[in-house]
């Protein structure tokens, strides 16, 4: 998906966390901008763009390698999460295999005299 940060009606970075609130979380996201600001791009990339690129320094063919190296961002993203969640599970997992609590196998006998 391409937000475009230029249009009148987009108010900077507002118009990305509009996207980004209802873009599906496997949409990969790019932000053209008139601007030749580093920090608006750095700041859409922090907000969750997969990239940004300014409008006069861009022709056809960068956009299209911006758009396929920023869907395979996104893919290598989720599957990424995956594993930490795949991880996560399997750590919890563990932890509930075990006992509950801690037995202690090797208590001394109380002498009855």
């Amino acid at each position: 998906m391409l937000v475009d940060l230029s249009l009148p009606d987009a108010s900077r970075l507002e118009a990305l966390e509009e996207v980004l609130a209802v873009a599906s979380p496997h949409t990969a996201v790019l932000v053209l901008t008139g601007l030749r600001d580093v920090h608006v791009g750095v700041s859409a990339v922090q907000s969750g763009a997969q990239d940004y690129l300014v409008k006069g320094d861009v022709d056809a063919r960068l956009l299209a390698r911006s758009i396929r190296y920023a869907m395979e961002r996104k893919r290598a993203d989720l599957a990424q999460l995956k594993l930490v969640q795949a991880e996560l599970v399997a750590q919890e997992n563990t932890r509930l295999e075990g006992p509950c609590c801690p037995i202690r196998c090797c208590v001394p006998r109380r002498s009855s005299t």
